[in-house]
């Protein structure tokens, strides 16, 4: 017997009619002097009524819709008012999809419904360019003449939560690195000469490393910034996955695991960025080995498909369905606050700069394993 789908993964799908609208707008409407407070205010605020329609908005929030749509409408619910693009997925549409169960904004709208005052932050993929925004959100009950409401205060934190992961990625990494160099170096006075020259090949890996952080952080915040300029040559995919398991199996996140190219790999040669090929891959083949625990198999391959090249990162671990929803937003980690920067990266890179795309399928029974095509030219 078919399952049958549910019809709604989070929130009620019922909408309000356009003349309950309209009448709960004006109810809204009826003090001039509360209407200039809300318009001297920076932030976005929004009146939902217990549909989770927009019955209310002030002036900052009508300019930053009205940029989106063209125009603002009441009835919108909030992520298609900001152009989700899960908005118009089924069930019914913004906060019902499965998708919805992992948004903050929704979330809270729903707290506040239930009579909970709530903050809740979330990320909204626009359908517009394809660019994102990170939301603070501000929901408590709002109860006027009989009817029930919910005030939302929106405020776009993305450069703030931009700055500060990247900032403590970044620092976090510079830091491991140089402590690493300078242990070695110290090792240099008190070691015999004989093992000097093993030492400063040390020092030279951990020297390249530091380069390639510095490095790494300059083309992600190029790339989010529509300034990263590629460099397209021929590049072999076979000798791209060799070079990045040798570079891999000496990384820190390779330590007491196994990395392998399978037998079934194939070579091509396309046009693309190496500099750029590598970076994608090797978020992802760091992402993967350090999924897995001590001794665990991660496994790469490479091949022809569909008029290109597919590259394919398996490990066997299983990502919870929460996991999987967000696993391509910006600032989301399953290692804890501060990190998120691999599998965005990887897709910014692959699907912006190279004309490709990222996806990835996770079952129990098969494990986790991320493709990755890039056309041929």
């Amino acid at each position: 017997m078919d399952a049958v789908a549910p019809s709604t993964y989070l929130q009620p799908p019922e909408r309000a009619d356009d003349a309950t609208i309209q009448r709960q707008a004006a109810l809204l409407a009826d003090s001039p002097t509360v209407d200039r407070l809300l318009d001297a205010l920076p932030d976005l605020v929004f009146f939902f009524n217990k549909q989770r329609q927009i019955v209310r908005l002030n002036r900052a929030a009508y300019e930053f819709i009205a940029l989106i749509h063209g125009d603002c409408r009441l009835g919108l619910r909030l992520g298609e008012a900001l152009r989700c693009v899960r908005a118009r997925e089924p069930p019914a549409g913004c906060g019902t999809t499965v998708f919805c169960r992992a948004c903050g904004a929704a979330r809270g709208v729903g707290q506040a419904l239930s009579g909970v005052y709530a903050v809740q932050e979330c990320r909204v993929l626009r359908d517009v360019d394809e660019s994102a925004l990170d939301l603070r959100v501000w929901v408590e009950p709002f109860d006027h003449r009989d009817e029930h409401f919910v005030l939302a205060v929106v405020s776009e934190v993305s450069d703030e939560k931009r700055r500060r992961v990247l900032e403590k990625i970044f620092f976090h990494d510079l830091l491991n690195t140089a402590l690493g160099l300078r242990g070695v170096s110290e090792r240099l006075d008190i070691v015999p000469a004989e093992d000097h020259d093993r030492l400063h090949r040390v020092m030279r890996q951990l020297t390249d490393r530091l380069i390639d952080e510095i490095v790494a952080q300059r083309q992600l915040s190029a790339a989010e910034s529509g300034d990263l300029v590629t460099r397209r040559t021929e590049v072999s995919a076979l000798e791209t996955l060799r070079a990045l398991a040798e570079e891999y199996t000496h990384h820190p996140s390779g330590r007491r695991r196994v990395l392998r190219i399978a037998g079934d790999a194939v070579d091509a040669t396309l046009q693309t960025d190496a500099a750029l090929l590598g970076r994608v891959l090797g978020n992802l083949l760091k992402n993967a080995l350090e999924a897995v625990g001590p001794d665990g198999i991660v496994t790469v391959t490479c091949g022809p498909h569909e008029g290109g090249v597919r590259f394919a990162v398996h490990n066997p671990t299983y990502m919870e369905p929460e996991v999987q929803l967000q696993i391509f937003h910006r600032f989301f980690s399953t290692k804890g606050a501060g990190r998120g920067l691999g599998t965005h990266g990887a897709r910014l890179f692959a699907e912006r700069y190279l004309g490709g795309h990222v996806l990835f399928e996770s079952q129990r029974s098969t494990g986790t394993t991320f493709r990755v095509w890039l056309p041929l030219r």
